[in-house]
């Protein structure tokens, strides 16, 4: 049978299907808790009735059925007990804050990030108590710099919750915020906050924090700096703060992500040299218990020293889980004891599966586990070089194989030099990581540090030069890539057919891989064919910008402030899905440029724009325009941008227009006066700032 043996795979999908429930039902977020601890309760004694009292085999999937129930109840009631910390309240208006940060804080440009728990608040009615998680950015200085985790801080500011996506397709930071238990948002300038107490007694997220930072410092007084710097921070430490955006695209380019973030790989790399190292600890069950107890306080002491972040976290948990299998014979199968793990992580946050980073690290094992032995079994390789290259070459593409699709699915992106760059990165980031685990022991030795230093900033120098040489290469990634749920759901239909079919030798598969390829084609086909189809004008909502696009097929005209077009990076948040979706390109014009576009049906003369018969005037702060003895153009709308006062009656006297159309760039004071005066000359008035994007189909 498929389950046996299994019996946490089949947890893992019943827990599963409990959080989707949740999350996609909003009535069971608001549940009480008493009532849904009341149905895991019944559903517990039901489960022990069959175990022990019913024991004829026809009625024996009542057992299983019980069960199962019980499984889903008991994540419905965690999943929504998770929900009901986003009701906890907080002041409406600006009011003093007493709270305590929860997470290392995070330093940007002009802002330190804070996560942090609420314990009081000042209102109308006295103190009250709360414990809301909030996000709060503090306007960065030499005073925020230096604060850490457990500290507790007072200061004055107004919550709010991100609005949700004003545009198509746009990501929903507001839901990401609620997937980690977080509703509310706030800025405290400099001046509007107060150290209340510095964090006191022992806490380990603490100590970790403390450790990273020495090691941080001790790496820089080393040697290290500028880009070696960054990439050593992340790959030793999981510290990422210090990658600027062209470093970090040189290694998405390369495929090796992965590397700078601290995760199965790194956690991975130090278990298997430590569980040769202690191989001889293998003789007899007691010596198989030290080695046990050996790893597991290394993996976990490498852990803290990484700042216990998520990804490290859920490594070494996955680690540690095959080590207490391997000592203990309790899961005899791998997949058995990779759902195990995920269902510890799902106990203490269910809403952990949400999170791209737990996705991609149980597809990537999972594909190892699934598809390495089988592909590496096709070759069979005598030389034990080209054996270590070949293995690499496998690890690297079953892990590709499970988590691509996933990885499209949010980025948009595939490496296509991923196997040539892995049979570089692996061998790298091995002496990287153990040349960081060297300096880690002997750092407070000065000359040894030095030397340690020196070759570490070497190896980090040679990974950086090789990694920036792939952007070079033809075809060096496939970008633009639309995968929707529904289309990473007919790929991995593919990928596990046609596997079964030519590597296990399965012709039972064939039908199914021709089925798959058939509604993955569809899909494509149809996808394609609504974008050839499409005809539409968008004026976006970008807070304070201007941008229009006028599409036509597969072909488009995006116009924008020359503030927008410079800020490339909000242009990818706000519209690059759309984008991707549409299968649009991302060049940008300014929206005084003259166009003429007939393959597209755009003409934009003077600040009227025509396209496909729809005529639109886009008022900036330069329009002028002069009532004359002639027939007034008609309009289909006037798209009003900027903080340049505009007196519609005289703008009715040069145009003959219905609609009102105002963007993200009027400021609050002219929305109130345009709505007022359109409403008295009984225009219709159209506020992305309420409705989001405008968007007409032709």
């Amino acid at each position: 049978m498929f389950w046996s043996g299994k019996p946490f795979v089949r947890i893992f999908f019943l827990f599963l299907s409990g959080v989707l429930l949740v999350v996609n039902m909003p009535i069971l977020q608001q549940a009480s808790a008493a009532l849904l601890l009341s149905i895991t309760f019944s559903f517990l004694l039901i489960s022990l009735y069959f175990t022990v009292y019913v024991t004829k085999h026809r009625y024996s999937f009542l057992n299983g059925l019980s069960s199962g129930f019980l499984v889903i109840s008991i994540a419905i009631t965690l999943t929504s007990l998770h929900y009901s910390l986003l009701e906890e309240p907080v002041s409406p208006d600006k009011s003093f804050y007493l709270a305590q940060i929860i997470k290392e804080p995070s330093e940007s440009e002009k802002t330190v990030k804070l996560l942090m728990r609420l314990e009081s608040f000042q209102d109308f009615d006295g103190v009250k108590k709360t414990d809301a998680r909030v996000m709060v950015f503090i306007e960065k200085d030499s005073l925020s710099q230096m604060l850490s985790y457990g500290d507790e801080v007072m200061f004055s500011t107004v919550f709010k919750v991100p609005s949700k996506p004003m545009n198509p397709q746009e990501f929903d930071y507001a839901q990401f915020l609620e997937l980690n238990v977080i509703r509310y948002v706030a800025f405290v300038p400099s001046g509007q906050w107060s150290l209340v107490k510095e964090r006191k007694g022992f806490s380990i997220f603490a100590f970790a924090a403390k450790v990273r930072h020495i090691l941080l410092d001790e790496l820089q007084r080393n040697g290290l700096s500028g880009d070696e710097f960054a990439v050593a921070a992340a790959i030793l430490l999981g510290y990422d703060n210090l990658m600027d955006q062209d470093l970090e695209q040189h290694y998405r380019t390369a495929g090796a992500m992965h590397i700078l973030v601290v995760s199965g790989l790194h956690v991975g790399i130090i278990y298997l040299v430590l569980n040769f190292l202690l191989g001889f600890l293998r003789r007899n069950q007691k010596q198989k218990i030290i080695r046990m107890v050996i790893l597991l306080l290394i993996v976990w002491f490498y852990a803290i020293l990484t700042g216990l972040a998520p990804s490290v976290q859920r490594s070494a948990v996955m680690i540690s889980m095959f080590i207490f299998a391997d000592a203990t014979n309790r899961f005899k199968n791998n997949y058995n004891t990779l759902a195990a793990s995920a269902v510890l992580l799902m106990l203490f946050n269910p809403l952990i599966i949400y999170s791209v980073g737990f996705q991609l690290s149980y597809a990537a094992v999972f594909g190892i586990l699934f598809f390495y032995r089988p592909i590496f079994r096709l070759v069979s390789i005598k030389n034990k070089f080209l054996r270590i290259i070949w293995e690499i070459l496998v690890v690297s593409f079953s892990a590709q194989l499970g988590t691509f699709p996933i990885a499209a699915h949010y980025f948009h992106f595939f490496p296509t030099y991923f196997l040539l760059t892995n049979i570089i990165v692996f061998p790298l980031s091995f002496l990287i990581l153990s040349s960081g685990l060297l300096f880690v022991s002997v750092f407070w030795i000065p000359f040894v540090s030095q030397i340690v230093g020196f070759v570490l900033y070497y190896l980090v120098f040679v990974l950086n030069f090789l990694i920036a040489q792939v952007k070079y290469f033809p075809f060096s990634g496939l970008s633009g890539l639309y995968f929707p749920w529904l289309k990473v759901a007919f790929v991995y239909m593919v990928i596990f057919s046609l596997f079964y079919w030519l590597v296990l030798r399965n012709r039972r598969f064939i039908l199914s891989f021709f089925a798959a390829f058939f509604l993955l084609i569809s899909f494509g086909a149809f996808q394609k064919y609504q974008n050839m189809n499409q005809k539409s004008l968008l004026v976006y909502h970008i807070n304070k910008h201007t941008a229009i696009d006028f599409i036509k097929g597969e072909e488009h005209v995006f116009l924008a402030d020359s503030a927008l077009v410079a800020d490339t990076g909000m242009i990818e948040f706000h519209l690059v899905n759309f984008q991707v979706a549409k299968n649009l390109d991302s060049e940008t014009g300014f929206l005084s440029t003259e166009i003429q576009k007939p393959e597209l049906g755009l003409q934009v003369v003077q600040n009227i724009a025509d396209f496909n018969g729809y005529r639109i005037l886009i008022l900036d702060k330069n329009s002028e325009f002069i009532p004359g003895d002639f027939d007034k153009p008609k309009l289909d709308a006037v798209l009003i941008t900027g903080k340049k006062k505009v007196n519609l009656e005289d703008l009715q006297l040069c145009f003959n227009f219905e609609r009102i159309i105002m963007d993200a760039s009027v400021p609050s004071w002219k929305r109130k006066q345009i709505k007022a005066e359109s409403e008295r000359l009984g225009l219709q008035v159209y506020d992305t700032n309420d409705n989001g994007a405008f968007i007409i189909d032709l």
